[in-house]
């Protein structure tokens, strides 16, 4: 004998059936083992082997003044973005505007000791021409690889073009 499940459940979700007690109970268990503790468990390892990279390391160089850390600073015109650690193997970059889920720019780079967000056709590191960007706060958040693991860390900055 078939049993039409969609029919019954249907049903059920109509209101014109009761739902077995026990059945359901197994069912919210099994949906709960199978969702929420490898969820629950991603998050805890995340956290264990995610320590944070510095983020003095991520240094603007505004081409008319000495390298300074992105952090905190304000902006303008062309600026090279770069994370300097002897330790990275790769960094990742993902940059926002403040509050924005979407990244502007989302790249990857393996070619240290300096790395950057943007290179050249030829490898070479390019800067980025902030005057495209709309005056206001932004984010870039950097995942540095290493030999121990990935290290991760935010900073803001502020755009200010006259």
């Amino acid at each position: 004998m078939a049993v039409d499940l969609s029919s019954r459940i249907a049903q059920i979700m109509a209101g014109q059936r009761r739902a077995r007690p026990l059945p359901t109970l197994f069912i919210a268990l099994a949906v709960t083992a199978a969702v929420a503790i490898p969820l629950t468990e991603r998050v805890v390892r995340a956290d264990a082997v995610s320590p944070a990279a510095d983020p003095t390391s991520i240094v603007v160089d505004l081409l008319d003044a000495d390298p300074a850390p992105l952090d905190g600073a304000t902006v303008s015109g062309p600026v090279l973005i770069s994370l300097n650690d002897d330790d990275a193997r790769a960094v990742s970059f993902a940059f926002f505007a403040a509050g924005e889920t979407d990244p502007i720019l989302a790249s990857q780079d393996l070619e240290g000791p300096g790395f950057t967000p943007m290179r050249t056709g030829s490898g070479t590191p390019q800067s980025m021409d902030t005057t495209v960007l709309a005056n206001g706060p932004y984010e870039l958040f950097v995942t540095v690889a290493t030999d121990e693991g990935e290290q991760r860390t935010a900073v803001t900055f502020e755009v200010a073009n006259p």
